[in-house]
């Protein structure tokens, strides 16, 4: 699900595009392409992205607003809120 927003083409989709997925287009390319340039996707402008070397290690969950987390933790939470 992350392609479209990485290769900012969410235009391409057949479903409506706000600002917040503009927003979150705008941080996904900059953290590629701080990886490809730099071999580290962090910068200025962008969120903390922590390396994960451990499971349960924490992992940067790219939302509205970005928050650094256990993944499973915020993948029950996304789904949990969605019902």
């Amino acid at each position: 699900g992350e392609i479209p927003y990485v290769f900012d083409t969410l235009d391409a989709l057949p479903w409506l595009i706000d600002d917040a997925d503009r927003e979150i287009t705008r941080v996904a390319t900059r953290l590629w392409v701080n990886f490809v340039k730099h071999g580290n996707p962090n910068g200025p402008d962008v969120p903390e992205w922590p390396p994960y070397r451990t499971a349960g290690a924490p992992v940067l969950h790219l939302d509205l607003v970005p928050q650094v987390a256990p993944a499973d933790d915020w993948v029950h939470h996304r789904f949990t809120s969605w019902r």
